[in-house]
């Protein structure tokens, strides 16, 4: 995206970017351009913190400097194919796209669970499963596991009501900040229970991420295993020397 303006395409669906070069945060020189560029980088870790929650936006349409509001509909111009959801505002319904949660549990750890997690074997866990969609298409199913103990009293319901991203939920809810993630990544195929959830046949190739977040004491407190369909798009990672 070196011009003003580009077309990409993705899963199928072509899209406009326009006005690449404004510039965004003027201390900076972060230009329209940079802010997508970022977004698409961390798109794999951010999305998943999205799990059933409606997005909305807050805008300064006269720069950072001035006095912002948010864009709580989803607009005229979103295409057809993005996933919404109408909730009602005093003002009348609004629009919002969404990201899927679709399962929700408590249980015990098993063996690779209590290694990963720090804890005994048969220790409460909870466990939250999401389907996150791009352009309309399921892409990723990410099961996440997280010890009971660190997170006392933590509901289905906090979690699908948080004001912010999971991650903002450890952090605030419970004192937990997640400064440092592990990643291993392996060649996978989609089985029974996986390939419904992604609309593919048993057997189709998939890239499987497997993520342990870590506190800044070094404490293990989430465990995520993400199965990604990587037929029409990469896993990109940008990671720093010396990690």
């Amino acid at each position: 995206m070196r011009g003003d303006s580009a077309t990409i395409e993705l899963a199928g669906h072509r899209l406009a970017l326009t006005r690449l070069r404004k510039v965004f945060y003027p201390a900076t020189g972060t230009t329209k351009s940079d802010v997508i560029a970022y977004f698409a980088e961390v798109a794999h870790a951010m999305i998943p913190h999205l799990a059933g929650r409606p997005v909305t936006r807050k805008r300064w349409p006269d720069g950072v400097n001035t006095t912002p509001f948010f864009h709580k509909d989803i607009g005229k111009g979103v295409p057809s194919w993005v996933t919404r959801r109408v909730i009602q505002h005093s003002d009348g319904p609004k629009a919002y796209p969404v990201v899927k949660l679709v399962a929700w549990s408590r249980g015990k750890a098993d063996r690779k669970e209590a290694e990963a997690l720090a804890v005994a074997p048969g220790d409460a866990v909870i466990r939250v499963r999401n389907l996150l969609e791009l352009d309309g298409h399921p892409i990723i199913v990410d099961d996440i596991a997280i010890a009971a103990a660190r997170f006392p009293g933590l509901t289905e319901r906090q979690f699908r009501e948080r004001p912010s991203t999971i991650y903002s939920l450890y952090e605030d809810a419970f004192g937990l900040s997640v400064v440092r993630a592990r990643e291993r990544l392996r060649a996978a195929t989609a089985d029974a229970e996986i390939a419904p959830l992604l609309a593919v046949p048993r057997g189709t190739p998939l890239l499987a991420i497997r993520r342990i977040a870590h506190t800044l004491a070094g404490d293990p407190i989430e465990l995520r295993l993400s199965r990604v369909n990587t037929a029409k798009h990469e896993y990109f990672a940008d990671i720093d020397g010396g990690a």
